[in-house]
């Protein structure tokens, strides 16, 4: 699974690369417990941030739960003021 970070949702503006929103998010994720990918570049190979979930078939909803909310906070954690 895949995410795009983007600063403004209504047009998909991305975040600078010099603020490296992804691996900011990556080190707030791993502090919540998970272990998640990212990228930077995505939308033109400069600029663009992507984080990535790789869960196991076998997820049961408590599990999803678990993940989403990590990830959630560690998001906030990043782009909220």
């Amino acid at each position: 699974w895949g995410l795009e970070l983007v600063e403004r949702r209504d047009d998909k503006h991305t975040f600078r690369k010099e603020e490296k929103v992804a691996p900011r998010v990556h080190a707030a994720a791993f502090d919540e417990g998970l272990i998640v990918y990212y990228s930077q570049g995505c939308a033109d190979g400069a600029r663009g941030d992507l984080v990535m979930v790789g869960p196991p078939f076998i997820l049961d909803d408590g599990e999803l739960a678990l993940i989403i909310d990590g990830l959630e906070k560690a998001i906030d954690q990043v782009t909220r003021p």
